[in-house]
């Protein structure tokens, strides 16, 4: 969503739990899309969707100042398939959470990838981005926004997932003979370090109006709004977050469908919910 920087002010932090954004007391907010060429824009929210939409606007030549966040990269291809042929053919996307190295990789949001190719903050800052910190606030009047000292924490926390991923699939590639079976593995140039972005120490504040900023997107992912529930036992149950994490309850008959890592890492879309669902039916004889 794109919002018109004087209407809309945020009212918690961008580092992973929940926003909402609420309007400036005096005015409503504006859902629109922005046309004008020469729009400056600050991303609130680093993760998959925030880098590619960066990306989108850098390419038709906006300049883009991004919050970034806690958030892994990914290859998007290896040995000449798609990541998620690798997914599926290693077991990752059918692994039981119970396998998980640590049990809070399930709280993971979506790694940094591009759509049909690879994107990282070192791609972005080649092309201009200017990377700050994770947003903190933005001040009542729309004019200063505060951001957290932890740029180079979330460059490298990107980094690491990224090498971590590369190492399993080599790691896997190698346990079970298959060097052959495949060509090489390419180098993706879009995660080629950029020394200029490493040895860079961004603002932690930042003047919207003296840098033209005009809006502010956001790009700080959903949540579930479970408000509608109101069987006390359920609600009790909800992690952390505030979401189911598995299909099971103790209220007879009442089960959970279609969430992230209910039992597995698809548990959640299209390519893995069915997984789930067989469980439930022998649940339910």
């Amino acid at each position: 969503m794109i919002f018109p920087l004087k209407r809309i002010v945020p009212d918690s932090h961008s580092d992973g739990r929940r926003r909402s954004l609420s309007a400036a007391p005096d005015l409503p907010a504006v859902h629109h899309f922005l046309s004008a060429d020469d729009v400056v824009l600050v991303e609130a929210g680093g993760g998959q969707a925030g880098m590619q939409l960066g990306e989108e606007l850098l390419q038709i030549g906006r300049k883009v100042f991004i919050a970034t966040s806690r958030v892994k990269g990914s290859l998007r291809s290896y040995r000449g398939e798609d990541i998620f042929f690798w997914l599926d053919r290693t077991g990752m996307l059918t692994m039981p959470k119970e396998a998980l190295p640590d049990p809070n990789m399930k709280y993971d949001r979506i790694p940094i990838a591009g759509n049909n190719h690879p994107i990282s903050h070192y791609s972005l800052a080649r092309m201009g981005a200017v990377f700050l910190g994770g947003l903190e606030d933005i001040s009542k009047d729309g004019a200063i926004a505060t951001f957290k000292d932890n740029l180079q924490e979330n460059i490298a926390f990107a980094q690491g997932g990224y090498n971590f991923l590369f190492n399993a699939l080599e790691g896997w590639i190698t346990e079970n003979g298959k060097e052959n079976d495949y060509p090489p593995h390419t180098p993706e140039p879009e995660w080629e370090p950029h020394q200029p972005l490493l040895e860079y120490t961004a603002p932690t504040k930042l003047n919207l109006r003296e840098n033209n900023i005009v809006a502010v997107l956001w790009a700080t992912g959903w949540n579930a709004d479970l408000s509608w529930l109101h069987i006390d036992e359920v609600r009790q149950e909800l992690g952390p977050h505030g979401r189911p994490e598995t299909c099971d309850t103790s209220v007879p008959g009442f089960f959970w469908l279609g969430f992230h890592w209910l039992r597995f890492l698809n548990s959640g879309n299209g390519k893995g919910f069915h997984h789930d669902a067989p469980y439930i039916v022998s649940k339910l004889r």
